[in-house]
């Protein structure tokens, strides 16, 4: 599927057998930049097919970038904890 949006042109690739996302791709082709993401699927959990890995390329006149990302560990329903402590001399700012 194709979508254009504030100058973007977007792309969005499924499987046609299990709907999942197999690469999105979003291009400013008047400043000849590119950001492909691309999924990898075979880590099955809770019945949710989520992806394995994923490769981000980010195409620019300046040069070109390559991220791999691989999923080691997958955990799902799990309760989160992020304990803070604020600082004694903390003032509250109120934005408008």
């Amino acid at each position: 599927s194709r979508k254009k949006e504030e100058g973007f042109d977007t792309f969005f690739w499924f499987d046609p057998v299990f709907f999942n996302l197999i690469k999105e791709e979003f291009s400013r082709p008047d400043e000849q930049k590119k950001v492909k993401i691309e999924y990898s699927y075979t880590n099955k959990k809770e019945s949710l097919n989520l992806p394995r890995d994923f490769i981000i390329t980010l195409n620019a006149p300046k040069g070109d970038t390559r991220i791999e990302v691989q999923y080691k560990k997958v955990e799902m329903n799990n309760k989160l904890s992020f304990p803070f402590k604020l600082p004694q001399n903390y003032k509250e700012i109120k934005l408008k």
